[in-house]
């Protein structure tokens, strides 16, 4: 006889399961604003602003150092730009008494801005009655530039003659050398000047 489902026997229970926690409260999303208020820019502009500051001018100290160095490279001196001006007379086709006016042109600017003398705004007249002219050259500097420039200036008043044209190449010739001398001669008076008022003084 079968019997009663209620009269059967249950097993035996395990562990009681413990009940899960309680899901914790989600916190509200922050504010844009406390980002904000942390910025990094922000909290430090002024150390940025000097750092910006401080690149600027060091970019700008060496570009304008590589420029000038760029200048006084490539600036030619006044003895370079006489020898390059009469080198280019000695291929032209002109006249004794054009070469003789280009000549001592040339010859005068040279002196005028290598020595300050003021040859180049006067006559030859004017020139060798000037007590104070080429005091700036040696004794023997200023006899041959007194020779050249006194020939020259006879020659813009005599024709074309063979004997007047080779003069005149001789005296382009005379006037490259002696420009290359009178500039060697006042660069190592400019370096014995500077060497003497760098020296320490007793």
């Amino acid at each position: 006889m079968l019997q009663n489902i209620s009269q059967i026997p249950l097993p035996p229970s395990g562990p009681e399961i413990p009940e899960p926690p309680p899901f914790p409260d989600l916190a509200p999303p922050t504010p844009p604003e406390v980002y904000l208020e942390s910025n990094f820019f922000q909290d430090n502009w002024l150390l940025i602003g000097i750092i910006a500051l401080v690149l600027i001018i060091a970019i700008i100290t060496v570009f304008l150092i590589i420029r000038n160095q760029k200048s006084k490279e490539q600036k030619p001196s006044a003895a370079q730009i006489a020898i390059a001006e009469l080198e280019m007379l000695s291929n032209s086709h002109l006249s004794v008494r054009e070469l003789a006016i280009q000549i001592s042109f040339i010859f005068r600017r040279f002196l005028s801005g290598e020595t300050n003398d003021p040859a180049l705004y006067e006559t030859q007249q004017e020139f060798n009655r000037r007590p104070s002219a080429l005091t700036a050259l040696s004794p023997e500097k200023q006899l041959s530039t007194r020779n050249i420039l006194d020939q020259l200036s006879s020659l813009k008043y005599e024709p074309n003659t063979q004997e007047n044209t080779e003069l005149i190449n001789e005296l382009l010739a005379s006037s490259i050398q002696l420009i290359k001398e009178i500039d060697v001669e006042v660069q190592q008076e400019i370096e014995e000047t500077d060497l003497f008022s760098k020296s320490p003084k007793s």
